[in-house]
């Protein structure tokens, strides 16, 4: 993938902060220059630049947005990587083809969502 392919991966993706094509290969402390948001971001990119079979989340709504969430769901879906979200129970639910509940009692439900799988 070309240095301009990743920056426009990383727009696509909700990336916020500005780089140029220099700094994807320019050494940095990542970690103070990105938000943590953007950090995110960057390793959903690096997911998909590798082709993974899957990923996981945890509470990815709450640090991407029920839109952003979406539209990364949407491109995942796209390159046929599959995803788990490890979310609160009153999270939006239809950008998911199943949701696993699981109770405090040790019992679960397995909800299939309507016109998915």
């Amino acid at each position: 993938m070309s240095d301009d392919q990743i920056l426009v991966l990383l727009k696509r993706l909700g990336f916020v902060s500005v780089l140029n094509i220099d700094d994807l290969d320019k050494e940095d402390d990542w970690s103070t220059r990105l938000s943590p948001r953007d950090q995110q971001i960057v390793a959903i990119a690096g997911v998909l630049i590798a082709a993974s079979s899957y990923v996981f989340f945890e509470n990815a709504d709450v640090i991407f947005g029920h839109d952003l969430l979406l539209d990364i769901f949407t491109l995942l879906a796209e390159h046929k990587i599959a995803c788990v979200n490890l979310a609160e129970a009153d999270s939006p639910r239809e950008a998911y083809d199943a949701v696993l509940e699981c109770h405090e009692d040790g019992s679960w439900n397995w909800i299939a969502q309507q016109g998915r799988s």
